[in-house]
């Protein structure tokens, strides 16, 4: 009870500030490089989750463990980062076209066709998915930031 006051409190204080002083949230978090970003924290997951399924369809051969369940699971979590996503005006086209493309096809693997089960994907199509937004990071390095990005051996 005393945590649901203080709560209702709290939300009224915020109500009386000016909007731009009030702290915006965002369940997935919002913007370009940053939702890039939260997207490429999955990376690991993607491995570590392929890694179970196939110990599970050594266990479970019957089951429905595999490559495209390692991928619809890493997917769900990783493309929550892209329903917020913003992709700037101020960039080229062939760049916008790239970050839609990455959105949609993570999306679909995550929550569309992928999640169920009406499209089987490989390791490397997810893989590929990752490789891309590193490729747009080292984009927007190179081209907004001045700043030469080359990729690393050991990524």
């Amino acid at each position: 009870m005393k945590d649901e006051i203080k709560l209702e409190q709290i939300n009224k204080e915020i109500e009386k500030l000016e909007p731009e002083k009030r702290e915006l949230t965002s369940e997935f978090g919002t913007g370009c490089l940053y939702n890039l970003g939260l997207f490429l924290k999955h990376w690991l997951t993607l491995r570590d989750e392929k890694k179970l399924n196939e110990e599970m369809s050594k266990k479970y051969p019957e089951s429905n463990w595999g490559d495209s369940r390692a991928i619809e699971m890493t997917m769900n979590g990783a493309s929550d980062h892209f329903y917020n996503m913003e992709i700037p005006e101020n960039i080229p086209q062939d760049i916008k076209d790239r970050l839609k493309k990455l959105q949609d096809e993570a999306l679909d693997m995550g929550h569309g066709k992928g999640l169920m089960g009406e499209r089987k994907m490989t390791f490397k199509e997810g893989e590929a998915l990752f490789d891309e937004a590193l490729s747009l990071l080292m984009w927007f390095d190179e081209n907004l930031l001045k700043v030469k990005s080359i990729k690393g051996d050991y990524e």
